[in-house]
């Protein structure tokens, strides 16, 4: 990874993908929680890019881990702290809002968090080694919008198994392992036979990531 620079267009990377995706598609709703919150494609690249401008204002550095705690109804404010994350370099850190106060300490301290982004209704998850803030306040901070250039194969996010055999495992993930096979071409993306998806899977599992890269 480099430092704060403009940003190659290529398919290889999350932050990448969003900006071609807002680029095509900028009024069209990415996300939407249904009776809560919707988000444009524009909007999720612009308020990424200001909770990155945040990130980086805070010392974030390349391939530092940030744990964002949010549930359900704040699905808008985490995909937009997911790729805020990205964009500043990090590796994001998907979790539930009801994770188990023991079980989310544990994740927090075994990735080496050093800052936790979460709902303003969320758990307390502050540390002495680690900030936190929302997604709200972050954006008040940004001085200006920010992007960190990241290769393919930094990591990306890092996404916890659920602990019921043991301790919750931590699972890595690249940029190109979580676009492989995307594209950017209009009428070849992947599930482009259909307009809109609906799920109700939590923050912080498998399946709720597979929804957020669908969009």
């Amino acid at each position: 990874m480099s430092d704060v620079a403009s940003r190659p267009r290529t398919p290889h990377t999350v932050p990448d993908l969003l900006a071609a995706r807002a680029e095509v598609d900028p009024a069209r709703v990415a996300i939407e929680v249904y009776g809560v919150a919707t988000l444009t494609f524009a909007q999720w690249h612009q308020r990424a890019a200001a909770v990155a401008g945040a990130l980086v204002a805070r010392g974030l550095s390349p391939g530092q881990r940030v744990a964002l705690v949010f549930g359900t109804r704040h699905w808008v404010d985490f995909a937009v702290a997911y790729c805020g994350v990205q964009m500043a370099g990090g590796v994001a850190v998907p979790c539930g809002d009801r994770t188990a106060t023991a079980t989310l300490d544990y994740v927090l301290r075994h990735c080496g968090a050093v800052g936790v982004i979460q709902a303003v209704d969320g758990p307390v998850v502050a540390g002495p080694t680690r900030w936190l803030a929302t997604v709200a306040e972050l954006e008040r901070e940004a001085a200006a919008p920010v992007t960190v250039r990241v290769a393919p194969w930094d990591p990306a996010q890092i996404l916890y198994t659920s602990g019921t055999t043991g301790r919750p495992k931590g699972v890595a993930a690249t940029h190109a392992n979580l676009t492989y096979g995307a594209t950017t071409h209009p009428k070849r993306r992947r599930l482009a036979h259909s307009d809109h998806f609906l799920h109700a899977f939590p923050v912080g599992t498998n399946a709720g990531q597979t929804m957020l890269l669908n969009a």
